[in-house]
């Protein structure tokens, strides 16, 4: 439903916007990063046009910065959150602000700038908490490397229970495994067993739960990917169907009036025909002779050997004798008076002779 929207001119470059940021947010949920940026490629043409060219630039840098954090591509990622940071993030939710922020406390962490590192994770946790706190989590487990890292045990356990609490309050399993999960890695670097075993048996339940959800989760996505199709299948069936009939009707309309041209002027035609014939054959009834052209514009319409045969009947001749007269064909003199009877409208040569004299 969103490509067409990108290929149809009648829409504005706002609704072509749009189209292409839905399709980079289609593709990122199944993690083809490629397509992503493509899209968001085409989402920044469209922006430029727009209006809202500042809005649309802030939320499309935005979400290349995600992609390429994503994929690893930290120097991109890292350049394009510079540039955002340095108009305070200006156009974005504070949800999406949030993030970005957690990124760069990353990046820092990274990098091994621990404090740099926390005091981003800390202004992160405050703007998420206002704004979509079931997603804290991502930043507290985040916290969590970085105490393990800087050897705060402490803290690091007050950080992943707050992160298990909002998860579970939230009844997001999938934050639960991503804490457990960090857990375990620390757990093992550690080289604490006893400990890496208990987390291990805990994310096995974890994990078959989470398995259980997405499997229904699959299942409503595939039963509305399949009405969507439907849907989608329908209404193309009802627009090709629409697009068809006012081609045909289109056609139609044209040929018909065609047809009534062709016929306005065959009419006119042969009117015009008859009135020749007639003044020629009063003209001829005055025993002018062939030579002489009775009518001026006769010879515009008949060939001089019509003429000649028109000429012959008009004296009363036979068939054979016109033919023989005129050195042609019996048939030839035939195929030349049926044409002069449909030019005078009489159908035989008695009608014919009746209405000469």
């Amino acid at each position: 439903m969103l490509l067409p929207i990108l290929q149809d001119e009648q829409y504005s470059p706002d609704q072509h916007y749009q189209a292409a940021i839905l399709l980079s947010y289609t593709y990122k949920r199944v993690y083809d990063y490629q397509s992503t940026l493509k899209y968001l490629l085409v989402a920044r043409e469209f922006a430029l046009k727009s209006p809202k060219k500042n809005i649309y630039l802030a939320t499309i840098r935005s979400e290349e910065a995600f992609a390429y954090f994503d994929t690893q591509a930290y120097k991109q990622a890292d350049q394009l959150m510079n540039e955002l940071e340095r108009t305070n993030f200006r156009y974005l939710t504070q949800e999406n602000k949030a993030k970005l922020i957690m990124q760069q406390g990353y990046l820092r962490f990274l990098s091994k700038e621990y404090k740099l590192a926390q005091i981003k994770y800390d202004q992160a946790i405050e703007l998420m908490r206002v704004s979509t706190p079931c997603n804290l989590p991502m930043i507290q487990v985040k916290q969590m490397q970085l105490f393990a890292a800087t050897h705060q045990i402490t803290q690091m356990n007050l950080a992943f229970k707050a992160a298990i609490a909002q998860a579970e309050e939230c009844h997001i399993i999938k934050y639960q495994l991503y804490a457990y999960e960090e857990l375990r890695e620390i757990y093992r670097r550690q080289h604490d067993q006893m400990r890496l075993l208990q987390i291990q048996q805990k994310l096995d339940t974890l994990n078959g739960v989470y398995a259980k959800e997405k499997n229904i989760a699959a299942l409503h996505n595939q039963k509305e990917t399949m009405l969507m199709a439907d849907t989608n299948r329908q209404n193309q069936q009802h627009q090709s169907s629409q697009q068809w009939l006012k081609t045909g009707l289109s056609i139609i309309t044209i040929l018909l009036f065609a047809l009534l041209g062709w016929m306005r002027y065959i009419r006119i035609q042969q009117s015009r025909i008859r009135k020749q014939l007639q003044a020629y054959l009063a003209a001829d009834s005055n025993t002018l002779p062939l030579e002489a052209t009775p009518h001026k514009d006769c010879q515009n319409v008949l060939s001089h050997r019509q003429l000649e045969v028109l000429d012959c009947l008009n004296k009363g001749m036979g068939n054979k004798q016109i033919a023989a007269q005129l050195c042609i064909s019996e048939n030839t003199v035939k195929y030349h008076i049926k044409n002069i009877y449909q030019m005078l409208n009489v159908n035989n040569r008695k009608e014919f002779l009746i209405r000469n004299n």
